[in-house]
């Protein structure tokens, strides 16, 4: 489900909007039956306070991201690797970053983003991963598929690649135009909305 949280999941229009998750992206029981902690709940957008995650198949150098105990001043602005921004106002929110250690192949360790506050309610938030080098020192790469995106272009072999470029031109690049971030240190990016009530 990386990354997460994510608009990909939303569904429908207006005020029938509702996050739906396929059933292979959830948890399941002993018995292999899966179990929908999401759209049951019938909620139009996501936590206040998400876990926000991405799987970036790289074994990535940490020492630049803002550790939970750390002066979080620097993810305020634009040049941190990791930027959560209110996509209304333009502005970056407080935030930490880690790698989680749990996963022994390297390859598999999320990246996790954690507001510093709760976030706004019924608002959009894009979040951004940018100029991240692996413990060996090369540049952190995009897959084929981020690297047209980030461009404004549709990526090959998708059955949805017009419509997510359109939907990329419109709401998540000008964003970080904005910002002054160069699209081609992007390594990814995406949006999510987050719930008009408590959540």
């Amino acid at each position: 489900m990386h990354p997460w949280p994510s608009n990909f999941h939303r569904r429908g229009e207006g005020v029938d909007v509702r996050v739906q998750v396929p059933p292979s992206g959830g948890p399941s029981t002993l018995d292999g039956a899966t179990i929908d902690l999401v759209s049951s709940l019938g909620r139009r957008g996501f936590s206040l306070m998400p876990m926000i995650t991405a799987l970036i198949p790289a074994q990535i150098d940490d020492s630049g991201l803002n550790a939970p105990l750390d002066d979080l001043s620097s993810s305020l602005e634009p040049t941190n690797p990791t930027l959560l921004i209110d996509a209304s106002s333009g502005q970056l929110v407080a935030h930490s970053a880690e790698i989680d250690p749990r996963p022994e192949n390297p390859l598999k360790r999320a990246l996790v983003i954690h507001p510093a506050q709760p976030l706004k309610r019924g608002r959009r938030y894009v979040v951004a991963i940018h100029s991240l080098k692996t413990v060996s020192g090369d540049a952190v790469q995009p897959s084929e598929t981020f690297a047209a995106l980030r461009q404004g272009l549709a990526p090959t072999g998708s059955d949805f690649g017009t419509e997510q470029a359109a939907y990329y031109r419109a709401h998540v690049l000008p964003v970080l135009d904005q910002l002054g971030v160069s699209r081609d240190s992007l390594i990814l990016a995406w949006d999510f909305t987050t719930g008009a009530n408590l959540g």
